[in-house]
């Protein structure tokens, strides 16, 4: 996949042709978003199962405390207020246990890597969202491709990555005069594939950007916060690195690298 520089635009051809690539990208984008389902579901299940189960832990153990304090004091009131601490104990466990077997249930399975083609996999992508951009008044542009090395990746699962990070971009700029959206690959200095979507949106806040691939951090008004930092699990998953960083243009870098399977 060479792709020196392009505007991606709707792919010409027969009818017949066009309605084969369109069922195609139909069961693509819905292969895409059973996975991004499920992973957001584990992604999510992890974090709360992770932030309930500390307060509980912190629970039980003033609990314990109490019981404690009240073993010098064995009147018949105490005997039955350590009676109801013990009980209380057991409840805070049993919905420890209760959410740790909520997490297993809902966890995604290892999805199957293989070689793959980075640069057919970014096409696809953006193809995908050719029409979301175009509804949105969003130009996308596609450049680089030379020398991209092969990875072993889960398909699927970058598709993931892309389409939400090509989507952030396009709702980014929303309300900016200039809605450009350009998706850059490359091959880094030590052999990686490096894939970067520079958008001409407002920027992120410093305060954001801190803390931004953290479960539940978001700056639109609805949603969960899960997308971003269910895209550096899947990258760091890969062995690689995601971040962002400053457009000095305007708007805001994502960028993410994949070691290369060579």
């Amino acid at each position: 996949m060479n792709l020196l520089s392009m505007r991606v635009d709707v792919p010409s051809g027969s009818m017949t042709e066009r309605d084969s690539d369109a069922e195609k990208r139909a069961v693509l984008q819905a292969e895409i978003s059973q996975a991004a389902r499920l992973t957001e579901m584990d992604k999510v299940g992890s974090a709360f199962a992770h932030e309930l189960n500390q307060p509980l832990a912190a629970i039980v153990n003033y609990l314990q405390a109490c019981h404690r304090l009240l073993q010098d004091q064995p009147t018949p009131v105490t005997l039955r207020v350590r009676q109801a601490l013990e009980k209380a104990v057991g409840q805070a466990d049993r919905a420890s246990q209760i959410i740790r077997n909520l997490r297993d249930l809902i966890h995604k399975p290892e999805a199957e890597r293989r070689l793959e083609d980075i640069g057919a996999i970014v096409l696809d992508a953006v193809t995908l969202t050719h029409a979301e951009a175009d509804a949105a008044g969003v130009a996308l542009h596609l450049t680089g491709g030379v020398g991209l090395p092969r990875v072993y990746i889960a398909k699927l699962d970058m598709h993931v990555v892309l389409l939400h990070l090509i989507r952030n971009g396009i709702e980014a700029m929303a309300q900016s005069p200039q809605r450009d959206l350009t998706i850059e690959t490359a091959r880094t200095a030590d052999g990686s594939a490096q894939v970067r979507i520079i958008d001409r949106g407002a920027g992120l806040p410093a305060e954001v950007t801190e803390r931004l691939f953290q479960p539940f951090v978001t700056t639109k008004p609805t949603g969960l916060g899960a997308g971003l930092s269910i895209c550096r699990t899947i990258v760091e998953a890969h062995g690689g690195r995601i971040e962002a960083t400053p457009n000095p243009d305007g708007g805001t870098i994502f960028s993410f690298t994949i070691p290369s399977a060579e």
